[in-house]
């Protein structure tokens, strides 16, 4: 298994240079940030009383990926990196929250939720797990460039860990295709 550790802002700027060179307009926002409409959509939480927004989890550093609860290997590998993330950030003494979000809402209900995280370990209160409805889960997979589909009763997708800084904006990505180092990947949060 390997990973990619990106600079999603540096890959923007390159793009954004290089359309007018393409004869193509920049588009006015560089870096997608929660400050749009998807971070204002309401999710179905695990746990507590009330709806969870993206808007509503800042003011502190925001980790958000996709997942389903029936998946074998490539969400146990997202989890696996999501715990080491955890780890290096307690170790520097920074807070933040995790945000995952069912890619297999038909399926993955807030009851769902609570039995994968308590089976995980995964019971840390900054990890929300989170459903909504399938037209807030392709917006949502859309605007983190996550392709997913469903194969029979299996969900195929993409792999992508986004970290958000406490103001929303997009910082940096892990996907796959090259070694990661989560400790630098981590060093400025």
């Amino acid at each position: 298994m390997t990973t990619c550790l990106t600079d999603h802002s540096e890959q923007r700027r390159r793009l954004l240079l290089a359309l007018p060179l393409l004869g193509m307009p920049a588009v006015a926002q560089a870096n997608p940030g929660l400050d749009s409409p998807i971070g204002r959509i309401a999710w179905t939480p695990n746990q507590g009383a009330g709806p969870v927004t993206f808007a509503g989890l800042l003011g502190k550093p925001l980790v958000v990926t996709m997942s389903y609860t029936a998946c074998r290997r490539t969400c146990s590998t997202t989890m696996l990196v999501l715990r080491e993330m955890q780890d290096i950030l307690d170790r520097k003494g920074r807070e933040s929250n995790f945000a995952v979000v069912t890619y297999d809402p038909e399926r993955d209900s807030p009851a769902e939720w609570t039995h994968y995280r308590k089976s995980r370990g995964l019971d840390r209160a900054n990890w929300h797990f989170l459903t909504g409805t399938p037209q807030d889960t392709r917006k949502l997979a859309r605007f983190l460039d996550l392709e997913f589909w469903n194969y029979g009763k299996h969900v195929m997708h993409d792999f992508r860990i986004v970290l958000f800084d406490a103001k929303g904006r997009w910082q940096k990505e892990i996907v796959w295709d090259r070694p990661k180092d989560l400790a630098v990947f981590l060093a400025d949060v």
